[in-house]
């Protein structure tokens, strides 16, 4: 029992000591896939971070402090994505999209990275941008149109 109990002590080590952000000198960046249960780790790795491109369109932003100044812009890619294939994301000025969604279904991404430092930043970020109106960046719904339906006499007088 003692040498299972060290062997397992050994395992854990090896492990911690290969997962444990510290030990890397790359700043490495993670995709957190969220939902109604929470977060779990995606599998995707990056170095850098995804930029919007000449075709999306920006929906707002905000500028707020933390350490300097910082400004996130919202995007959107729905004006030219397929029928609910559109994307709503946060892109921090000084790296990238930090946040993303889809405008049609539930769950959300949120990066994170290796560093402590750039992941409080990260943190401050969605959370300036998610402050109530006036102050926060919202996806706009697109507008509500209610449709006018014509009963004729006869459908009138068959309904109870």
């Amino acid at each position: 029992m003692a040498r299972f109990r060290s062997t397992i002590s050994v395992f854990v080590l090896a492990i911690a000591a290969c997962t444990t952000p510290e030990n890397s000198t790359d700043l490495t960046y993670f995709i957190m896939i969220g939902d109604a249960q929470g977060l779990s780790g995606g599998t995707d790795t990056l170095t850098t971070l995804h930029l919007h491109t000449d075709r999306d369109s920006m929906v707002g932003a905000i500028e707020f402090s933390y350490g300097t100044d910082h400004v996130v812009r919202a995007w959107t890619d729905d004006h030219y994505s397929p029928v609910d294939g559109g994307s709503f994301w946060l892109e921090l000025d000084s790296m990238g999209e930090v946040f993303g969604c889809s405008t049609t279904w539930p769950g959300f991404s949120v990066v994170r990275s290796n560093n402590d430092s750039i992941n409080e930043l990260i943190t401050m970020a969605i959370a300036a941008a998610s402050r109530f109106e006036p102050h926060g960046i919202r996806y706009p719904d697109p507008p509500l149109s209610v449709k006018t339906v014509q009963f004729s006499a006869v459908e009138d007088t068959l309904s109870p």
